[in-house]
C-alpha cells in the first residue's frame, strides 16, 4: 500500500509538472523505474495535448529531415551548402582489419580497376542485401555526409531510389506499375518487327483487293491502290535498311493515303484493315512513348519510401536506454499521437531505414559495449529494416566479432575527377563568380603532385576550399597551406580534446622526425609509443598517459593510422616529409639536410624545409649546384625575399630549364614539368608559347602535357584554340614512347572531351555462327593494341570540328544536347572529323573486340539480354554513358544501343580478313555499320551483329567513335 502510494504521488507529481507524457521516452523511463521495484505501472491517462494524426505526422517528420539535412555546414563556412548539390559519390571497398594484415606492415591492397578491386559506390553498397552495412574511413572521409545524403534523399522521394525502395517496401501497386511500363517497353521493341510482318500481310491483300475489285481508272483510284502499295512498300524495304525516321514519315503519308482509298471504297475492308493497322504499328514510336512516361510517372507516385530515421549514437551510449527510445523521441517531436507504436508498426513492416551514425564517439568502454549490443539486438529484432552504422577506422573495436552479419565496408578516397566535381560543386553560386575560383583552386592544386594527395581526403579538400575562400587564393607555397591544414586538424576539430593542439604537433614533429631518419613509412607500436613518451616528458608530462595520447591522434585528427597488427603509420607521406622538415626548421638544423640531398627519400623533405626559411637564396643556390631539376623544384615554394641575389638566381634556373626543353629528350618531359610549376615566374608563358611553335613536336608534347599536370586551365583554354592541333599532337604521339607519357596524354584527352580506353594486344572470338547469315563463321582473330573511343563523338566536339574547319559536313547538332552523340552523319562526315583530330574511324574487328572482350559474350556486359541496360526501343538519343550498364569489359559505353556506328570497313564475308583490301578508304562501296541505335531492338544490339550501308547516307540513328592504332598511320587512310 505504501509504495503504491508513492507511486500515485510520483505519476501526479508528472502530470502537475507540465511534461509531455506522450513521449514514448519518458513513459520507458517511468516503467523501468516501476518494474525494477517489483511493481506494474497501471495505465494512466495521457495529458490532453494536440497531436496530428500519424499521415499528417509523417509528412511533417519527412519536411523536418529536408530542413535539417538539405543544407550543410563545412567547417567554419560562412554559408551553407545545398548538400545534394555538394554530394560527391563517395566509393567504398572491402573492410581490411589493420589486425588481419600481415606484418611486416604493408598498405592495404589497392589498383586495378574498381570493379576488379571490389570499389562500388556508397549509396550502391546500401542498396545491396543484406541492407546492414558498416562504414569504415578516416575523420573527415564523408561518414556523416553519407548518412544525411541518403536520409534527405529518401526524405524527398528520389525516383533514383525507386527500385530500392520498391524492394524494401513491396508495394503491390507501384510493382504492378513498373510491371507494366517494362512489359510497354518491351513491346515497343518489338514493334517493328511485328509491323514489318503486318505490314507484308497488309501489302498481299491490298494488292489481292486491287485486283479482284472493280477498276476504276481514274486519279482517286490510281492514288488510293497504288500509293498505298507503294508508300508501305518503300516503307518496309526502309526498316530493312534501317531508316527509322524514314519509316515513321513513310507510315503518316501512307494513312493520308489510304484515308482517300476508304473514302472512295476503292478496295475492300479486309484489304484496307491490315493496312491501316501497319501503318499504325510503324508509328509505335508515338503511341509507345506517352503510356510508358505517364506508367513510370504513376508508379513513382505509388512507390512507398521508408521512413529515414537518422541517429547519433554518442547519445545512446550516455543515456543506456534502448534504441527505439531514441528513435521514437526524434519521431515525437514531429507531432505523432503514438510515437512509439508508430514506430513499432514501422518497424515491424520493414519500413524504416535506420541512419546510426559516430559509432566511435561513444568512448567509454561500458558504453561502447551497451551501444554494440542494442544494435545487435535491434537488426536481430527487425530483420527487414536497413541499417547502415558510421565509425572511424581507429575507433572500430574488435572488428571481427563487432556486428554480426553486418557487411563491413571502408571509404576510399577521391579520385582527380572528384576532386574537380567537389571544388565546381563548393564555388557554385551565381554571386561568387565561381569559374574564376573553381580554376584558381585548380590550378593552385595542381602545381605540386603531394598537395593533390592531400586533395583526396574531403576534409582537406574543405579545408583547401575554405582557405581559398576567405583568401581568393591559395598560398602560393603549400607549406603554408600544409600548416593551416595542421593547425586545423589539431586545433579547431579537435575540441574537448584531453591534449592541447601544440603538445600533439610537437610528438607528430618527433614521430615523423624519428622514423623518416630510419627509412620507414611505417613503424611497430612500442617504438612509437616510445617516442611519444619521449616526447611526453620533453613537454613536462608524464609518459603513462601515451596510450591515450595515440588514440586521440588516431581517432580526433586522423593523421596517424593503424596500418596491421602492430603497425601504425602517418595519414600521408606527405605529412610525415612535413612535420619532420617543421621540426628541422624548429630546431635551426635546416644545413643538416645537405646531407641527404639526392636521396630521393629526404627530397621533399629538403624541399619543404628550404619553403619554411624566410630567405632561402643560399638554401637554393646549393641545390641548384647538385642539380638544375631540384633547385627548380625549391624555387616553386620559396618566399620572395624581394633581393637581387635571389632574382639573379631565378633567371638562371628559368634559363637552364628552357635548354633543357628544347635539346635534352631525356630530362625534356620534366624540365617543362619544372616550369610549369613556375608560373609565377613567367614559366606558363613560355609553355603557351612552345606548344604553339612549330618544327618541334617533341618539345610541343611536353610543354602541353605539362601545363595539363600543373592545371592551368585558362593557358590551355588559349592553346586549344583551334583544338584540331592539339588532338593531332596528342593522338600522334599516344603509342609512340612511353606508358607514363601515354597516361598523360589520355588524362589531358579525357578533359578535351575526347576520351579514349586501351585495347590490349591478343586474339578474341568474332562473328556468331548462332546469328545472321553475314556473321558466319565465327573465327578467332589477332589484333594490335589500340585506342578506341570511350563513348561515341557527342554533338559537343563535333561542333567544334564543324567551327574550327568551315565544313559543310551535316549532322544534327540541337541546343542544350551538347553531351548527346552527334546523329545524321554519313561515312564521309566521320572521316572529315577523323582527319581534324589525326585519328582513324575502327575497323569492324577493333570495333566488335573493344565491345565484346575475348570471352566471347553476345552483349557488352554478358551472354543474356537485360532489358533497360542499354538505350534501344527509345524515341531518341540520350547523353553519353548515361546507361551504366552498357559497358564493355574494356570501359566502352553506349556499343549496345544508343546510335549505330560507322565503322571503316567494307562490308565483305567471314572470316575476317584485314588483308583482302576490306579496309580499303579510297572505295566507295557499302560499310559496315555496329551496333543498334535508340529506335532499334534487342537483335541488333548484339556484340557481333553487323549490317551494311551506303557511305554517303545520313540516317537518324547513325553516329561514330574514334580509334588511335600505332601499328598504322591515320593520316595514310584519313
Amino acid at each position: 500500500e505504501e509504495a503504491a502510494t508513492l507511486q500515485q504521488d510520483f505519476v501526479r507529481s508528472i502530470r502537475q509538472s507540465g511534461e509531455d507524457r506522450s513521449s514514448f521516452g519518458s513513459r520507458h523511463e517511468l516503467r523501468a523505474l516501476v518494474l525494477r521495484d517489483g511493481f506494474r505501472l497501471p495505465e494512466t491517462p495521457e495529458v490532453p495535448v494536440p497531436r496530428l494524426s500519424d499521415r499528417r505526422a509523417e509528412r511533417r517528420y519527412r519536411e523536418r529531415v529536408i530542413a535539417e539535412h538539405a543544407a550543410i555546414s563545412i567547417l567554419g563556412r560562412s554559408k551553407p551548402l545545398d548538400l545534394e548539390s555538394i554530394y560527391i559519390a563517395l566509393r567504398v571497398g572491402k573492410y581490411v582489419p589493420p589486425e588481419l594484415l600481415p606484418d611486416p606492415s604493408s598498405p592495404r591492397p589497392s589498383g586495378g580497376s574498381p570493379e576488379a578491386s571490389g570499389v562500388i559506390d556508397a549509396v550502391e553498397a546500401v542498396r545491396r542485401k543484406p541492407h546492414r552495412l558498416v562504414v569504415l574511413g578516416d575523420p573527415g572521409s564523408g561518414k556523416t555526409t553519407l548518412l544525411k545524403y541518403l536520409a534527405l534523399r529518401i526524405a524527398r522521394r528520389a525516383t533514383a531510389f525507386g527500385d530500392w525502395a520498391r524492394e524494401i517496401i513491396n508495394s503491390g501497386p507501384a510493382l504492378a506499375a513498373d510491371a507494366m511500363q517494362r512489359r510497354m517497353v518491351r513491346l515497343g521493341e518489338q514493334s517493328q518487327l511485328i509491323g514489318f510482318l503486318v505490314g507484308v500481310l497488309a501489302l498481299l491483300l491490298w494488292i489481292a483487293g486491287g485486283l479482284l475489285s472493280s477498276p476504276k481508272w481514274t486519279v482517286s483510284w490510281t492514288l488510293g491502290l497504288f500509293g498505298s502499295w507503294v508508300v508501305l512498300g518503300i516503307a518496309l524495304l526502309l526498316i530493312l535498311v534501317r531508316y527509322s525516321g524514314a519509316v515513321r514519315g513513310s507510315a503518316i503519308v501512307g494513312i493520308a493515303v489510304l484515308a482517300v482509298s476508304a473514302h472512295f471504297a476503292l478496295v475492300p475492308w479486309y484489304a484496307g484493315a491490315p493496312m491501316g493497322i501497319a501503318f499504325l504499328v510503324l508509328l509505335y514510336p508515338y503511341w509507345i512513348v506517352p503510356p510508358v512516361s505517364w506508367l513510370r510517372h504513376l508508379r513513382d507516385r505509388l512507390t512507398r519510401f521508408p521512413l529515414p530515421l537518422y541517429l547519433t549514437l554518442n547519445d545512446v551510449g550516455r543515456s543506456g536506454e534502448p534504441l527505439e527510445v531514441h528513435l521514437a523521441r526524434t519521431l515525437s517531436e514531429a507531432g505523432f499521437a503514438d510515437a512509439e507504436g508508430f514506430l513499432q508498426r514501422k518497424l515491424y513492416e520493414g519500413r524504416c531505414l535506420v541512419l546510426l551514425d559516430a559509432l566511435d564517439e561513444v568512448m567509454e568502454e561500458s558504453a561502447y559495449d551497451h551501444v554494440e549490443k542494442e544494435i545487435s539486438a535491434f537488426a536481430r529484432r527487425y530483420e527487414h529494416v536497413p541499417v547502415v552504422v558510421t565509425c572511424r577506422s581507429a575507433g572500430f573495436r574488435d572488428p571481427r566479432d563487432s556486428l554480426p552479419g553486418f557487411l563491413r565496408v571502408e571509404v576510399q578516397e577521391f579520385a582527380e575527377k572528384e576532386v574537380e566535381r567537389f571544388i565546381r560543386s563548393w564555388f557554385d553560386e551565381p554571386s561568387s563568380a565561381p569559374a574564376d575560383r573553381v580554376e584558381g583552386l585548380r590550378q593552385s592544386l595542381g602545381r605540386n603532385a603531394r598537395m593533390r594527395q592531400l586533395a583526396t581526403n574531403p576534409l582537406l579538400l574543405s579545408l583547401m576550399c575554405l582557405n581559398y575562400e576567405l583568401d581568393l587564393r591559395l598560398p602560393d607555397r603549400r607549406v603554408e597551406l600544409y600548416q593551416r591544414c595542421a593547425e586545423e586538424l589539431l586545433g579547431k576539430l579537435a575540441r574537448e580534446a584531453e591534449f592541447p593542439p601544440r603538445e600533439k604537433r610537437r610528438a607528430l614533429q618527433a614521430i615523423a622526425r624519428t622514423f623518416h631518419a630510419k627509412g620507414v613509412r611505417v613503424f611497430d607500436e612500442e617504438p612509437l609509443l616510445d617516442v611519444i613518451g619521449q616526447a611526453l616528458k620533453d613537454l613536462g608530462r608524464q609518459d603513462d598517459c601515451r596510450n591515450r595520447f595515440l588514440q586521440e591522434l588516431m581517432a580526433r585528427s586522423g593523421l596517424i593510422r593503424r596500418q596491421s597488427r602492430s603497425s601504425y603509420g602517418l595519414a600521408h607521406l606527405t605529412w610525415q616529409e612535413f612535420f619532420t622538415a617543421e621540426d628541422y626548421h624548429e630546431r635551426r638544423q635546416t644545413a643538416d639536410l645537405f646531407a641527404h640531398v639526392g636521396d630521393p627519400w629526404w627530397r621533399e623533405v629538403v624541399l619543404l624545409a628550404a619553403g619554411l626559411q624566410r630567405d632561402a637564396t643560399e638554401v637554393v643556390r646549393r641545390l641548384l649546384q647538385h642539380d638544375l631539376l631540384l633547385g627548380a623544384a625549391a624555387l616553386a615554394d620559396v618566399n620572395d625575399p624581394g633581393t637581387p641575389a635571389f632574382h639573379a638566381l631565378r633567371d638562371e634556373i628559368l634559363a637552364g630549364l628552357k635548354t633543357l626543353v628544347e635539346n635534352e629528350s631525356d630530362r625534356r618531359q620534366d624540365a617543362a614539368d619544372a616550369m610549369a610549376a613556375l608560373g609565377r615566374w613567367g614559366g606558363t608563358e613560355y609553355l603557351v608559347e612552345r606548344a604553339q611553335t612549330e618544327g618541334h613536336p617533341e618539345a610541343s608534347l611536353a610543354a602541353v602535357l605539362a601545363l595539363n599536370q600543373a592545371g592551368d586551365r585558362g593557358a590551355l583554354a588559349r592553346l586549344c584554340e583551334p583544338l584540331g592541333p592539339v588532338l593531332k599532337l596528342l593522338t600522334g604521339f599516344l603509342g609512340k614512347v612511353n606508358g607514363s607519357v601515354d597516361a598523360r596524354i589520355l588524362s589531358l584527352l579525357d578533359r578535351l572531351g575526347f576520351p579514349l580506353v586501351h585495347v590490349p594486344k591478343g586474339e578474341f572470338e568474332m562473328g556468331d555462327d548462332a546469328g545472321a547469315g553475314d556473321e558466319r563463321p565465327q573465327h578467332r582473330l589477332a589484333l594490335e593494341a589500340f585506342w578506341i573511343g570511350k563513348y561515341p563523338v557527342t554533338q559537343a566536339l563535333y561542333r567544334r570540328f564543324r567551327e574550327e574547319t568551315g565544313s559543310p559536313a551535316a549532322g544534327s547538332l540541337k541546343t542544350g544536347r551538347d553531351d548527346h552523340p552527334v546523329v545524321n552523319v554519313s561515312w564521309q562526315d566521320a572521316v572529315a572529323l577523323c582527319q581534324w583530330a589525326g585519328v582513324q574511324l575502327p575497323s569492324e574487328a577493333e570495333w566488335e573486340k573493344a565491345a565484346r572482350g575475348t570471352d566471347g559474350r553476345r552483349y557488352p556486359w554478358g551472354n543474356q539480354w537485360e532489358s533497360g541496360r542499354c538505350n534501344v526501343g527509345t524515341a531518341g538519343t540520350s547523353p553519353v554513358g548515361n546507361y551504366p550498364g552498357d559497358k564493355s569489359p574494356y570501359g566502352c559505353f553506349d556499343m549496345a544501343g544508343n546510335v549505330s556506328e560507322w565503322t571503316r570497313s567494307l562490308y565483305r564475308s567471314y572470316p575476317y580478313v584485314a588483308a583482302d583490301g576490306r579496309e580499303s578508304v579510297r572505295e566507295t562501296a557499302l560499310r559496315v555499320v555496329r551496333g543498334a541505335a535508340f529506335n532499334d531492338y534487342e537483335r541488333l544490339a548484339r556484340c557481333a551483329s553487323r549490317f551494311r550501308d551506303n557511305p554517303v547516307s545520313r540516317i537518324d540513328g547513325f553516329g561514330f567513335r574514334v580509334v588511335v592504332s600505332p601499328s598504322s598511320s591515320p593520316n595514310s587512310g584519313l
